[in-house]
């Protein structure tokens, strides 16, 4: 497995240097590295100042904690916390100068679950911030594209929804899913944040992790998510972009037998693990935030934990755990706005919750 994750991180630093040649303007780095409340009002939250906006709330008011946000930034080097996979403090309060955050998430069923009862992972950020929110997650959807089927914009995958925000296509790729709307009130100058998460329905749908011959083969996991960040920054080239990677997962059969977790389960090309280290190289190599959700990094998702974290499925949060995940987001955006200091050198617990 590790050979494959080096191969695919030879692959990604490659199709970063190919992209430099491909397109007009180079991805956008940082100076430093690291729904809505009900369906009535789903277009957007309301807003507040950055500076009038509150960085903590309590777990009681079913949104985000503090309670792991604390750390020592005097820590040993060998124990540092990777500031690049945080974000610099450093960030002015208010990217777009238009006195708000704004927020777009785009992601599959992780953030469309809990849409209509006000519990989704962007309710809970807005809860928690008062930020503007746009939640563009739509359940069942991918990063890559169908096989032949690239350029058609038939759905809300990934690669088409970045298409979208830079005027290719309309939002017909998003009427299926109800959120249609939502996604034409978008102005993409005025988005501060995106928050992306795709790869589970990637791996369960067989799509191949990448195609070292030709980057834009979007029907390509990785190559997907590598032309599809690079082009949120060409619609939104003051926006910073936090990649979460595919959470970690328990797989069962038909019948109820357990087929393994994502460390030993695989399709016809990786484990779900290698899909999401993967997802994570390429954050790193497009200069995104990151947010590893799968290895135990932000939030203590792991074999343990699965049943509080996990739905019934293995698959989907549950509304607990989408409090943890909202938390991280506030924690990794708060602190690009120069609102929270700290490190997280532990993580987030779902029994604070």
């Amino acid at each position: 497995m590790k050979k494959r994750l080096t191969r695919l991180t030879a692959l990604l630093l490659g199709a970063s240097m190919l992209s430099a040649c491909s397109f007009d303007t180079t991805v956008k780095k940082a100076a430093s590295e690291s729904d809505s409340t009900n369906a009535s009002n789903s277009a957007s939250v309301s807003s507040v100042s950055a500076s009038e906006a509150t960085s903590v709330v309590s777990s009681q008011e079913a949104s985000t904690s503090d309670a792991a946000d604390n750390a020592s930034t005097e820590i040993s080097s060998s124990e540092q916390v990777d500031t690049a996979s945080e974000g610099s403090s450093s960030v002015l309060n208010d990217p777009t100068g238009d006195g708000q955050v704004v927020i777009v998430f785009l992601g599959d069923s992780q953030f469309a679950n809990g849409r209509e009862e006000g519990t989704s992972v962007s309710d809970y950020v807005h809860n928690a911030t008062g930020y503007t929110v746009y939640n563009l997650g739509c359940g069942g959807t991918t990063a890559s594209t169908k096989t032949g089927e690239q350029y058609q914009y038939s759905d809300a995958s990934f690669y088409n929804v970045s298409e979208f925000l830079n005027g290719r296509g309309d939002s017909s790729i998003f009427d299926y899913y109800g959120v249609a709307d939502i996604a034409n009130s978008i102005d993409p100058a005025k988005v501060d944040y995106y928050v992306v998460e795709y790869g589970v329905n990637d791996f369960l749908s067989n799509r191949p992790q990448a195609d070292s011959t030709d980057i834009k083969n979007v029907s390509c996991y990785v190559n997907a998510m590598h032309v599809a960040l690079f082009q949120l920054t060409q619609a939104s080239p003051k926006a910073r972009i936090v990649c979460c990677s595919p959470i970690y997962c328990q797989f069962w059969g038909k019948d109820g037998a357990f087929l393994g977790d994502g460390n030993m389960y695989h399709n016809s090309y990786a484990t779900y693990e290698e899909y999401a280290g993967n997802c994570i190289q390429t954050a790193e190599n497009e200069g995104c935030i990151i947010f590893d959700a799968y290895h135990g990094r932000f939030m203590d998702l792991d074999t343990y934990t699965a049943k509080d974290y996990l739905a019934d499925d293995g698959i989907h949060l549950t509304q607990r755990g989408r409090k943890v995940f909202a938390a991280v987001v506030t924690h990794l955006i708060n602190r690009q706005l120069g609102l929270d200091d700290t490190y997280l050198d532990n993580p987030y617990k779902i029994a604070d919750y």
